[in-house]
């Protein structure tokens, strides 16, 4: 049966002048990349599809030039697909050609549908025929240039990235200096805090006589960001962020996202083609050489289906369906070193209790425990401890909740059985609050109770599966949705909202003692709540979000240096 297609093509003549630059030191190559648009029964087409390309020397009736291309199959993606075509040096001579193109379903034994018009070519491929020794000497030497920039760039970079290690170093170091010599300092000597108000230097006579500011928010590259959106998920390579999938407002969905470069401030665009169906309030983990994303919510419900995408490829591989939790969102999942661990969330079934472990290398799942689980619940917070699988906090089925429990895995990271975490001294009951894990202990702070805004926390170690109180004392204002990230020393809060919109605060809190201070908002720090960060090891990078009920798409980063404050005694 012979199916109504339809196709608009052209052929790209700047990727053509491309290929008779890149192709100078073969002289005489002859192909070229062309792309078309295909509609299938009239919408735009998307799978695999066969093509036979033929090159004629007339619009209507012709005689054939050169040999007919088969390929099979060419994904098609919206409609768009390119591919790159060879009909050898023979057939360009400086005459007018015209491309005819015909498409089937992939595997269909019918015939090749004819599409029509013929497609002109122009005379730019003939380029790659002409005499380019002079050419390709001039673009050897513009490529060893280009070259020796990059590399100039690259170690401008590092050298940069080596300096704020450093000053980073000295700031601790510096804060360290001045805490052994808080007592009997000798005049004329300055010593350093991170408190313009330091009561032990101030009780001594000391005076503030130099402030060095803490380092600004930097807006990230604005060419090639994602669109703007919240309820997306985002993780860390190691080199890259990449944020895929969110609400785009107006109730519409993304199935697509980026990789944004820190060292570079450069974004590339994640692969659309066999991606999982948009979505948000999804989860996304990294395993160390995939992200695997899984579950949320779009235009079709609860999709209770996935992806594997490999950054390096390019390429998307779904994730098996056999054994696996029924969709959901507002569920919670991690990555223990060998499985993605999903637990809870809710559907239109109602709020779930069970979950489920997916080992990648078999592509299976299996059931997480149930006996002993915690009650189910939507909008928890979770860390994997390096044993344990740790849920608190979330809303259940009466309202918001101060329970949690610890999934204990063995050392293979398969899940054994469910313990209960302690309520006593654990914070109160709440939603939509931040959880991070310091390597001994998980952080939980901020929140929603009701309509009440919640500005405490706590930390809970799970061996001992004891809660102790986090300080108040300068903590930042209470508020719900903002991020929050280890960064090896502190826990970073930001952004946000409360009752009066997005905020665009935020602070650090150092556990080992127990104190807050502020991060710099003084320089262009954009407000908004649910918007996904990450910890690059010595940045934030913020991105996303939403502000007066409109998507954000700007990226920043922010080094949480504190700013400096040197003392002396006249």
């Amino acid at each position: 049966m012979v199916r109504p297609f339809s196709c608009f093509c052209r052929a790209l003549g700047s990727v053509w002048l491309w290929l008779a630059l890149a192709g100078l030191a073969h002289a005489q190559g002859t192909g070229f990349t062309f792309q078309g648009r295909l509609t299938d029964n009239g919408a735009p087409a998307n799978g695999l599809y066969d093509f036979q390309f033929g090159l004629r020397d007339a619009l209507a009736a012709g005689n054939a030039v050169g040999s007919t291309l088969n390929l099979n199959p060419v994904g098609v993606t919206n409609g768009l697909f390119t591919v790159t075509l060879d009909f050898g040096a023979g057939a360009f001579n400086g005459s007018a050609r015209w491309i005819e193109v015909g498409a089937r379903t992939n595997g269909s034994a019918s015939a090749h549908t004819v599409l029509a018009p013929r497609t002109p070519v122009s005379p730019v491929p003939y380029a790659m025929l002409a005499n380019t020794d002079a050419l390709a000497a001039q673009l050897a030497a513009l490529t060893a240039q280009l070259a020796a920039v990059s590399n100039q760039v690259t170690s401008l970079t590092n050298q940069v990235t080596t300096l704020v290690v450093s000053n980073a170093t000295l700031a601790t170091q510096l804060v360290t200096v001045s805490n052994y010599s808080a007592t009997n300092i000798p005049a004329g000597v300055p010593v350093v805090s991170g408190n313009a108000q330091e009561p032990a230097f101030l009780a001594q006579g000391l005076q503030l006589f130099q402030t060095v500011p803490a380092p600004p928010w930097v807006n990230g590259t604005a060419t090639g960001v994602p669109s703007a959106r919240f309820g997306h998920s985002a993780v860390w390579t190691g080199q890259q962020m990449l944020v895929w999938g969110g609400d785009l407002g107006a109730g519409t969905y993304s199935s697509g996202g980026g990789a944004y470069a820190p060292a570079s401030d450069t974004w590339q665009n994640i692969a659309t083609f066999q991606a999982p169906s948009a979505r948000a309030s999804h989860t996304a983990v990294w395993t160390g050489t995939e992200m695997l994303v899984w579950g949320g919510f779009g235009t079709s419900g609860y999709p209770a289906a996935g992806a594997h995408y490999n950054l390096s490829q390019q390429t998307w591989t779904a994730v098996g369906t056999g054994g696996s939790p029924s969709g959901r969102d507002g569920h919670v999942a991690v990555w223990n070193g060998s499985r993605m661990l999903v637990w809870s969330g809710r559907n239109n079934v109602g709020l779930l209790a069970d979950g489920g472990a997916y080992v990648p290398g078999t592509d299976g799942w299996t059931a997480l425990p149930f006996t002993d689980a915690p009650e189910g619940r939507r909008f928890a917070t979770v860390v994997w401890t390096g044993t344990n699988m740790v849920v608190w906090g979330g809303q259940g089925l009466n309202g918001e909740l101060a329970s949690g429990g610890r999934l204990v895995c063995d050392t293979g990271g398969v899940p054994q059985a469910w313990q209960a975490t302690s309520a006593t001294g654990a914070p109160v009951a709440r939603l939509g609050h931040s959880a991070v894990w310091t390597g001994s202990r998980m952080i939980v702070w901020g929140g929603l109770q009701g309509s009440t805004f919640l500005a405490d926390g706590a930390a809970y170690d799970p061996v001992a599966d004891v809660w102790t109180p986090l300080a108040t004392a300068l903590a930042p204002t209470a508020r719900t949705a903002h991020v929050a990230v280890w960064s090896g020393s502190e826990m970073l809060i930001f952004g946000g909202e409360d009752g009066t919109g997005a905020l665009l605060t935020g602070a650090a809190y150092n556990p080992v003692k127990n104190i807050w201070r502020s991060l710099d908002t003084s320089t262009g720090a954009v407000a908004r709540s649910k918007a996904a960060g990450i910890w690059t090891g010595t940045q934030l990078v913020v991105y996303g979000g939403v502000a007066a009920s409109s998507p954000v798409a700007q990226l920043q980063r922010l080094t949480p240096q504190s700013a400096w404050y040197l003392f002396h005694k006249p």
